[in-house]
C-alpha cells in the first residue's frame, strides 16, 4: 500500500516537473538533459512497481521473476544516473556536439554493462536468489557502481561551484550537489528497512531539487543567447561592493552591435537574433583565452557588459580588433561588427554608475571612429 502510494505520487510530481520542463526557455541542450534525466526517473519509478509486487508476493514469486524484474531494476537504475551524469555536464553550457558525443560514451558503458550484468544473472539465475530474496552480491554489484558514481556528481557539482569560471552558477551547482547526497541517505534507509518506500521519495525530493536550481538559473539568464542576463550582472555588482575588496582592480567593458537597427529593419527580427547569437558565441571564445576570464552578459538589445578580475588594461586594449576579427570569419551574408569602451572600476558602489557611463561613451567614441572609416 505505501509502495503504491509512494510510486503514484513520485510519477505525478515528476510528470509534472517533466511537463513544465519542456515548456521553459533555456537553451535546447541543457533542457534536452533535462528532460532525459526525468524520463529515466520516470522509467524507473514505473519499473519499480512491479518489483515491489514480486518481491511483496502480490505477484508470483519464482527465481526467474525476482532476477528478471531486478535485472530490469537495475538497468533502468544505470540509465537513470547516467543521465543525472550528463544532466551535470551541460550545466556548465555545453554544445550539441559536445552533449551527443558524451551520451555516446555513456551509452556504450551502459550497453556494456547490461550485457555483461545480464550473462552473469540468466546464466546461473539460482545463484542470484536465496531464501527467497536476492543476493546481497546483486545489491554490492548494481548499486554500488550507481551510488559511487552519485557521490561523484556531488564532489564534481561542488568543486564546480567554487570555481571562479562558474560563479554565476554557483546555486545551481550546489542544488545539483544536494540532490545525489539525498538520494544516497535515502538508500540507505531502504537498505535499513525495505518495508518502507524511501528509495522513491528520495528521487522525489532529489529531482525537485534539481528543478528548483534550473529555475534559479533561468532567472540569471538570457534565453536567447544563454548568457547571463542583467538581472545577474547586478547582483555580481553588488557582491562586489559588499566585498570592498582593497585590491582587486576591474575593467567594465560595454559592447555594442553596430548597425543591428539595419539588420532587423532591413533582414527581419529572426535574422537579427541570430546575428546576437553569433556575437554571443564570439564573445564567449574570446572571453575563454584570457587567464582570468570575464563575468559575461546580455546587458539588453543589442548590448553587451563584460566585467573584468585582475586584469591589466593592457591586456583588454586590443578587445574590439580580436572581437571583429572572430566576427569577420564567421559564415554569415551580412558584415558584422561590434564598438567597444570600457573604464577602470576599484569595487567601489560608489564609483559604479559613474564608471559605467564612462565605459558607455567610450564605446560610443570608438563607433563613431568606426562609422568614419
Amino acid at each position: 500500500m505505501y509502495y503504491s502510494l509512494a510510486n503514484g505520487l513520485g510519477l505525478v510530481i515528476v510528470g509534472i516537473l517533466l511537463y513544465f520542463n519542456f515548456s521553459r526557455n533555456d537553451f535546447q541542450v541543457k533542457r534536452q538533459a533535462l528532460n532525459e534525466l526525468f524520463i529515466a526517473t520516470l522509467a524507473y519509478i514505473m519499473v519499480d512497481i512491479p518489483w515491489t509486487y514480486i518481491n511483496h508476493d502480490l505477484l508470483p514469486k519464482t527465481v526467474y521473476t525476482q532476477v528478471i524484474s531486478s535485472y530490469i531494476l537495475a538497468i533502468v537504475g544505470y540509465y537513470l544516473i547516467s543521465s543525472w551524469l550528463v544532466y551535470s555536464f551541460t550545466i556548465s553550457g555545453k554544445t550539441k556536439f559536445d552533449y551527443k558525443k558524451f551520451w555516446k560514451v555513456v551509452r556504450l558503458v551502459n550497453i556494456g554493462a547490461a550485457l555483461a550484468l545480464g550473462v552473469v544473472m540468466f546464466v546461473i539465475p539460482d545463484f542470484w536468489v536465496v531464501d527467497g530474496s536476492m543476493r546481497l552480491l546483486f545489491y554490492i554489484l548494481v548499486y554500488g557502481p550507481l551510488i559511487i558514481t552519485l557521490v561523484f556528481i556531488s564532489i564534481y557539482s561542488f568543486i564546480r561551484s567554487f570555481q571562479k569560471t562558474h560563479y554565476a552558477r554557483k546555486r545551481e551547482y550546489h542544488l545539483n550537489a544536494f540532490g545525489p547526497l539525498v538520494l544516497v541517505v535515502f538508500a540507505v534507509f531502504q537498505i535499513i528497512n525495505n518495508d518502507l518506500p524511501v528509495l522513491v521519495y528520495g528521487l522525489i525530493v532529489s529531482m525537485v531539487l534539481i528543478f528548483l536550481s534550473v529555475v534559479l538559473f533561468q532567472n540569471t539568464r538570457d534565453p536567447l543567447t544563454g548568457l547571463n542576463n542583467r538581472n545577474q550582472l547586478n547582483r555580481i555588482i553588488t557582491n562586489i561592493g559588499k566585498e570592498r575588496p582593497i585590491d582587486d582592480k576591474y575593467i567594465l567593458v560595454m559592447i555594442d552591435a553596430n548597425c543591428f537597427k539595419f539588420i532587423n529593419d532591413k533582414l527581419g527580427h529572426v535574422k537579427g537574433d541570430e546575428v546576437l547569437v553569433l556575437i554571443a558565441k564570439t564573445l564567449v571564445e574570446v572571453s575563454n583565452r584570457y587567464k582570468e576570464k570575464p563575468f559575461l552578459c546580455r546587458y539588453g538589445g543589442d548590448e553587451f557588459v563584460m566585467v573584468f578580475k585582475d586584469t591589466q588594461e593592457s591586456e583588454i586594449v586590443d578587445l574590439q580588433d580580436l572581437i571583429n576579427d572572430e566576427l569577420v570569419g564567421r559564415d554569415v551574408r551580412v558584415p558584422i561588427s561590434v564598438s567597444v569602451g570600457h573604464a577602470k572600476w576599484n569595487g567601489d558602489m560608489r564609483d559604479y554608475e559613474t564608471c559605467f557611463r564612462m565605459a558607455d561613451e567610450n564605446m560610443y567614441e570608438n563607433k563613431a571612429i568606426l562609422k568614419n572609416q
